[in-house]
């Protein structure tokens, strides 16, 4: 592949995520992005079949976006439990600083699903920065616990958690100012002993 396709290629890429990020995704257009690539609409298919098939592509840099917020502002020093605490923190704070990239991610079409692998483990239907984050600090934190906890059970409860009180706040239905958010978040991760 000449380099000037392979730059057309991560250049579309790269103002897709742009233009989801200040727009939203039902708004990615590759007219708007081959006109500002400055090369012929039809260029555009030698890279992306469709809009679905760069919305697809978008899925995992997007998630690799989101995994570094999620890892931003971390300190080494945490325990487990404080960093799960920070975890659902700054995933609260994507939704609110990428508000449009959060909803492409958790509710559009291109949201990806959930599955178990061979063994029984809770996966996505592809593997991303973001999931695989996810799981290493439930991971971690369950395996600090002296209890013995269902890891799928336990990260679905603890994820469904933090997604479910993003939401609220993503919806402006519960406000992430209130002193009642942290006793929120801590009476739920004190269930797990």
């Amino acid at each position: 592949m000449a380099q000037k396709e392979r730059n057309l290629k991560t250049e579309l890429v790269r103002l897709g995520a742009q233009q989801i990020e200040k727009e939203g995704w039902q708004s990615l257009s590759l007219r708007k992005l081959t006109a500002q690539c400055q090369v012929s609409h039809a260029a555009s298919y030698r890279h992306f079949e469709n809009k679905n098939a760069l919305l697809n592509a978008l899925i995992p840099v997007i998630s690799d976006h989101f995994a570094a917020y999620l890892k931003s502002g971390k300190q080494g020093d945490q325990t487990p439990r404080e960093e799960l605490v920070h975890l659902g923190y700054q995933f609260i704070g994507y939704c609110q600083d990428y508000p449009h990239l959060f909803d492409f991610l958790f509710f559009s079409p291109y949201a990806l699903t959930t599955q178990f692998d061979e063994a029984g483990h809770l996966q996505l239907e592809m593997d991303v920065a973001s999931f695989r984050y996810n799981r290493e600090v439930i991971q971690r934190f369950i395996d600090s616990l002296n209890g013995h906890y269902d890891f799928n059970l336990a990260f679905m409860h603890l994820w469904s958690f933090i997604l479910g009180i993003s939401t609220l706040i993503r919806q402006g239905i519960y406000s992430s100012q209130t002193a009642g958010l942290s006793h929120i978040i801590e009476t739920t991760f004190a269930f797990y002993q």
